[in-house]
């Protein structure tokens, strides 16, 4: 019996070396095999889990966002209203004092330039709180849930609480100067839009649209760029953060801290100063003007009769210019009020501010791809 096995495994010695060699390269194969797909399994557990964790810091983080900014509002108001004060004007012509024709024309330019304005630190404080709290954000996670939980070592702490608190302090120069000078921009164009209308004269509800459009073309557009002009970011930047020249804001002091917070606020800076961020404000300005248009558009709509005006004389519609400044005066309690408030509701909804804040966030929050500890299989 064992001399046949001899001579059997003698004359097919060939064929069982290869059958050995390839059934051993499949056995070993599948191992392969299997240790990647446990490893890809491992790393698609932990971007998933990665993901799961980052979205719900992220939208965690644009809740706070959507809530400080609304809590901004009765502060911005209340510096609009000081700054653009038309309501003693308004006291002053219920006494009939002989200047009354010009402290008409002067509460209707006011009146057009504190709405206008309006709509303008409305869009730059909602995106700008929107940057300054992600970028926060971004560098809270990273300390938390980065650096503490890989080989990179930080050179500085994530921002402590001071450092949150003079970042967001950073607002008070929109509020400040940059309200100042903004609405002393809109107010020289508002002069050339209608210094020239009088009183009496009476407006549709296109023409107002159309020195609305006349005055945005002033504040937003390049004036030496030809006649079309063009958007200027540096002009528009200047009415968000303070000169990086200012005492303020240059900072002596070299420590962890106050390196952390030039660190930040520069990259905050480079942020307000880009095109992308410039775009999503000029679609917050879009938004803005046609939320105006369409509140100052009711006041022009014809009261229900029993034979409704055709649509001709609907668009005929029109109001003095002195009956139309009350109704433009008041639109300031309308965009800046309290919550509910629709506009700035539709503002911080905003899809392309959305992104704006994701690619913000993603940015600063980006993780290096980490190589799984080794696994080690035994295959005997």
């Amino acid at each position: 019996m064992f001399d046949c096995f001899r001579k059997f495994v003698k004359r097919h010695q060939r064929k069982l070396v290869f059958m050995g060699v390839l059934s051993s390269g499949v056995f070993f194969g599948l191992k392969y095999v299997q240790y990647k797909v446990a490893e890809f399994r491992v790393k698609e557990a932990r971007a998933n889990a990665i993901y799961a964790r980052k979205q719900h810091h992220f939208t965690s983080n644009q809740k706070t966002c959507n809530c400080t900014a609304l809590s901004m509002l009765p502060n911005l108001r209340e510096c609009l209203l000081n700054a653009i004060d038309t309501e003693t004007l308004t006291r002053q012509l219920k006494i009939s004092p002989e200047n009354q024709l010009q402290i008409w024309n002067q509460l209707k330019l006011l009146s057009f330039t504190r709405t206008i304005s309006a709509v303008y630190l409305c869009s730059m404080l909602a995106l700008l709180l929107r940057v300054q709290l992600n970028v926060i954000g971004a560098y809270i996670y990273r300390d938390k849930f980065i650096e503490k939980t890989s080989d990179i070592e930080s050179e500085t702490d994530g921002p402590t609480l001071d450092i949150q608190e003079r970042l967001l302090a950073v607002v008070e120069h929109l509020l400040g100067e940059g309200l100042r000078t903004l609405s002393e921009h809109v107010k020289s164009a508002v002069t050339k839009a209608i210094g020239i209308i009088s009183l009496k004269e009476k407006l549709t509800s296109q023409r107002v649209q159309n020195i609305i459009h006349q005055v945005r073309f002033a504040v937003e557009c390049d004036c030496d760029a030809g006649p079309t002009g063009t958007p200027s970011c540096h002009k528009l930047a200047t009415f968000i953060l303070p000169p990086e020249d200012k005492p303020d804001v240059v900072l002596s002091s070299r420590s962890s801290e106050d390196i952390l917070f030039n660190k930040m606020l520069s990259e905050i800076r480079d942020i307000v100063e880009s095109d992308d961020f410039h775009t999503v404000l000029f679609f917050c300005f879009d938004l803005g003007f046609m939320h105006l248009n369409e509140k100052l558009s009711e006041n022009f709509s014809v009261p229900y009769t029993a034979h409704p005006p055709s649509r001709a004389n609907l668009s005929e519609v029109e109001i003095p210019m002195a009956k139309f400044i009350p109704i433009i005066n008041k639109q300031v309690y309308h965009l800046c009020s309290n919550t509910p408030n629709r506009f700035f509701q539709k503002l911080l909804m905003m899809n392309k501010m959305t992104d704006l804040a994701a690619n913000i966030y993603e940015a600063f929050t980006h993780e290096p791809e980490i190589t799984p500890p080794p696994r080690h299989y035994y295959f005997f």
